[in-house]
């Protein structure tokens, strides 16, 4: 029999990227600070606050399997998360224009019942393609997201700043890279089909 599965995110899309798996599971967000330490890369970043998530949930949950999950884009090395206004989100978005930018998805996935804590780093990159001051206005204007690292949705209407997508699981840049966190059930014993 199956234990129980939280997910430590308030993330609606690694909720429906989760759901699409097909059992039950709970949701709780995590409360924890998310501010990158000092020199922190991106993606040391993202596995330290994947982890941190779960973590946080563990001492509630002990005997749920608990995923944490966290993304940044990295643009130069540097973090770079969900936009906090309309402004960042253009300064975000010139500044990726005509680039290949990795985004970095940190996982983890905790046994409660054991304290196993399996972690994973998956990069998507996304090239975007040279779109005018026009474009990525009307692009905020209509689809304004403060919700989405990097201040784009590649499901949606963003994808027409897109050139090209390149990695492994494109669950990754909604936030929750399934291929891996498949395997790691599977290393757990946890059946999903």
């Amino acid at each position: 029999m199956n234990k129980s599965v939280l997910l430590a995110s308030e993330s609606k899309y690694r909720k429906q990227l989760l759901e699409q798996l097909g059992f039950s599971f709970t949701v709780a967000p995590s409360n924890i600070d998310e501010s990158p330490q000092v020199n922190e890369s991106p993606t040391t970043l993202v596995i330290r606050l994947a982890k941190e998530k779960a973590l946080f949930q563990l001492s509630n949950f002990p005997k749920h399997i608990i995923i944490g999950s966290d993304q940044v884009a990295d643009i130069d090395n540097v973090s770079i998360g969900k936009p906090k206004t309309r402004a960042d989100a253009y300064e975000t978005l010139m500044a990726c224009k005509g680039r290949r930018i990795p985004f970095h998805t940190g996982l983890c996935l905790i046994n409660g019942e054991h304290g196993k804590i399996q972690t994973h780093i998956d990069t998507f990159y996304i090239h975007y393609r040279e779109y005018s001051d026009k474009e990525i206005n009307n692009f905020l204007d209509k689809h304004l997201l403060l919700s989405c690292a990097g201040s784009i949705d590649w499901q949606g209407a963003g994808i027409s700043l897109i050139k090209k997508l390149e990695g492994n699981d494109p669950n990754s840049l909604t936030g929750l890279p399934l291929i891996k966190l498949c395997e790691m059930f599977r290393n757990i014993n946890f059946q999903i089909i």
